[in-house]
């Protein structure tokens, strides 16, 4: 399984042995066109990595991206699917944790998106747990060596409902200062729908 070290579209710094949250499908309500397509475009992170989105065949969207294969001397080419729901008036972003199975996804809410960046907040992975095992949501708790653990989740109308509301925003860790920023945007007529072709296997936190 290959670790993904750089941002996603305000995603992910994938930390190997850290506690993850996950889900077994998407939820929520499916965004307009009109919003997917303010997405596209090339975006950049603090660190200066460079990510290009384009809408997806069979996902909302599709990010892109290089990364250098110290074993090999060599830039590899990876693309993510992503899907984009909202539920009340937020909005979050589903990514699969191994794009074989497809049957686990990190997911983040958009907490801000404005003036071309977007910052996002990650699962805060003890309040999910909490939740988990008094049963307010239902899922299961995995531990793993070291005292990490793993919560998997059940889209449910349950799940739905607590992020709706305004405990939702406590199950998240608090905003970073750092957002991704739109370099440039596209429009149509330019590169065309982006497959989900990927060997992107494991994604972690923001």
């Amino acid at each position: 399984m290959r670790s993904i070290t750089a941002l996603i579209v305000t995603l992910i710094a994938c930390t190997l042995g850290c506690n993850n949250v996950t889900v077994d499908a998407p939820f929520g309500d499916s965004v307009r066109t009109s919003t997917l397509k303010s997405f596209r475009g090339t975006w950049a992170d603090k660190q200066g990595n460079v990510y290009f989105v384009e809408l997806g065949a069979t996902s909302d969207l599709v990010v892109g991206f290089t990364e250098w294969n110290s074993g090999s001397n060599v830039f590899e080419t990876q693309s993510v699917p992503i899907s984009v729901r909202t539920i009340h008036n937020r909005t979050f972003l589903f990514i699969p944790q191994d794009t074989r199975k497809n049957d686990k996804l990190v997911f983040f809410w958009l907490s801000e998106i404005k003036d071309g960046s977007i910052f996002a907040r990650a699962c805060n992975a003890d309040a999910f747990r909490k939740a988990v095992t008094s049963g307010t949501l239902d899922g299961t708790v995995e531990v793993r060596k070291n005292d990490r653990f793993d919560v998997h989740l059940k889209s449910s109308e349950m799940l739905k409902k607590l992020l709706a509301s305004p405990d939702g925003a406590q199950l998240f860790d608090e905003q970073g200062d750092a957002p991704l920023r739109q370099l440039t945007n596209q429009t149509d007529g330019e590169p065309s729908v982006a497959t989900e072709t990927s060997e992107a296997r494991c994604l972690g936190r923001f």
